[in-house]
């Protein structure tokens, strides 16, 4: 069990902790900060389709605008998890 939860960690890289930041944080930070615009967007596109499904498709892209606390929280536990295990030795 221990070797299965081990192989999850991030790679012992700085590859790793920019996939992290890039991957959880920047969507969240452009959320924050354009999120009500994102929003008008895709609401202005749903409003003006035709098609049912895409009209469907442009109302749950509308969540685009909208921060996750949960991706915020986890990407903080896994940037805590790298540099933690960043420390130790390999070989351990």
């Amino acid at each position: 069990m221990k070797r299965a939860f081990e192989s999850l960690r991030p790679g012992r890289s700085y590859w790793a902790l920019v996939g992290i930041v890039l991957f959880f944080f920047l969507p969240e930070i452009v959320a924050a900060l354009w999120g009500e615009e994102i929003k008008r967007y895709f609401i202005h596109l749903a409003a003006n389709e035709p098609d049912f499904l895409l009209r469907k498709v442009y109302i749950a892209l509308e969540s685009l605008g909208e921060v996750s606390w949960f991706n915020v929280i986890f990407g903080v536990v896994l940037v805590i998890w790298f540099f933690y295990e960043r420390g130790k030795n390999p070989e351990d």
